[in-house]
């Protein structure tokens, strides 16, 4: 008999934040994934979704990540002239190699992820372009680590949170601070829909 599978761990708030928006959510997604233009903008809930099938579609990171337990979440810090009013947090729902969902989701949930790293936009931005090794980063204080004694098993599996990179370089992206002034606003805009689910 084989050593049966453990049984994923879910994070209540983030439970809780699907059970109330997830649906309303997902259909906002599906909309803005027929209706934008690509390649998505970086951090936008289209582009997030592309990312979580990107992940998903990666052999590679379910191998070098079996074993590692809890979820991600990128917290990218306000940059208003960007449109990134306050803080963004990038929830990444994994668990032993397997990826359930990629998505925005308020502070109060972004803050309950087992591995929050921090960083500013043009951080993040360096990082996706290949510019910045997520590694690298959080070893020279670019990136912040919000519960530090998280380091040393995100160290363990270091080559699993760079597949989890990889996944978001291969994920096509334009960026919020090279759109034109007409592109801009129509981005901030989005950000009032998003006021519905909390974000």
């Amino acid at each position: 008999m084989g050593k049966e599978a453990e049984p994923y761990e879910k994070n209540e708030a983030y439970e809780d934040w699907k059970k109330a928006f997830g649906k309303k959510y997902d259909e906002l997604v599906e909309q803005r994934l027929d209706g934008e233009p690509t390649p998505y903008i970086l951090f936008s809930p289209e582009w997030a979704k592309k990312f979580e099938e990107e992940i998903q579609r990666s052999a590679k990171y379910q191998k070098l990540a079996k074993g590692w337990k809890g979820s991600v979440v990128l917290q990218i810090l306000a940059k208003p002239e960007i449109g990134f009013e306050n803080d963004l947090y990038l929830f990444i729902d994994i668990f032993n190699g397997d990826c359930y969902s990629v998505r925005l989701v308020p502070k109060e949930v972004g803050e309950t992820g087992d591995y929050i790293i921090e960083g500013e936009y043009d951080r993040w931005k360096k990082i996706i372009t290949g510019e910045l090794d997520v590694m690298v980063g959080l070893m020279t204080g670019k990136l912040k680590l919000a519960k530090r004694e998280k380091l040393s098993m995100i160290v363990k599996y270091a080559f699993a949170a760079k597949e989890l990179v990889v996944s978001a370089v291969r994920t096509k992206s334009s960026y919020p601070d090279e759109l034109t002034p007409e592109e801009l606003e129509k981005f901030k805009a989005m950000f009032k829909d998003l006021k519905e689910f909390g974000i």
